[in-house]
């Protein structure tokens, strides 16, 4: 993440495991489906079955937007009062991902998929989740406001 998140005051993390239906845990279980549905994506690309690439693009896209609408709408105008500068970093994140989205969409259309560019988009996904799951559901568990 970047430097602004890592040098911001400490986020306090739950002691414990949260439950099964805290706002964090739900999120962190989006970021697994993600998860998941971009590994089939990635396997469907080096086989080169665009059909099911189709499909499989629709659904990640779509489940991608709702996530983070769901943590613009709910959770980041809460976190922005404890830790503005990692908000700020996150939005900016997310409005990247959604550039790329679209940049992927289109091979994904002309059947032109650029593996190293898709590979890069999950890398950089996984790093975003990991701060993610590490800090700011933590605090939303504690703070119950998603």
């Amino acid at each position: 993440m970047s430097e602004a998140m890592s040098s911001e005051t400490t986020i306090p993390r739950a002691a414990a495991r949260p439950p099964r239906k805290s706002p964090g845990a739900s999120l962190s279980r989006d970021h697994l489906q993600l998860e998941g549905l971009f590994c089939a994506l990635l396997d469907a690309f080096r086989e080169g079955d665009w059909g099911g690439v189709r499909a499989m693009w629709r659904s990640f896209e779509d489940a991608l937007e709702a996530h983070f609408s769901t943590e613009e709408r709910h959770l980041l105008p809460r976190y922005a009062a404890v830790a503005p500068a990692a908000t700020r970093q996150l939005l900016h994140e997310h409005d990247s991902f959604r550039q790329a989205l679209w940049a992927l969409g289109v091979g994904v259309d002309l059947h032109m998929v650029n593996l190293v560019l898709a590979q890069s988009f999950i890398g950089a996904l996984r790093e975003h989740a990991l701060f993610e799951d590490r800090s700011v559901y933590p605090w939303a568990d504690l703070k119950s406001v998603a």
